[in-house]
């Protein structure tokens, strides 16, 4: 496993709902290796991910269906 220090930081956003925690559960809880990434989590409502998408502020994010509609260029 790659020191942490020369880890690439991926933010990731998602809601603290039970789908969105089953689907990153495993990210989340170091259960699997992510090689040379290493991921911090914001969990904020789906509405706060939708503007933070639109700024382009998380490499990875949650978004509603209609907000992604919106943001198929950058994501």
């Amino acid at each position: 496993m790659s020191d942490t220090a020369s880890k690439t930081l991926i933010q990731v956003g998602h809601s603290p709902d039970p789908d969105d925690a089953f689907m990153f559960h495993a990210l989340a809880n170091d259960k699997i290796d992510t090689g040379d990434y290493q991921f911090t989590h914001d969990l904020v409502d789906i509405e706060t991910l939708n503007r933070r998408a639109f700024s382009a502020e998380l490499e990875l994010t949650a978004v509603s269906l209609h907000g992604y509609a919106y943001l198929t260029d950058t994501y």
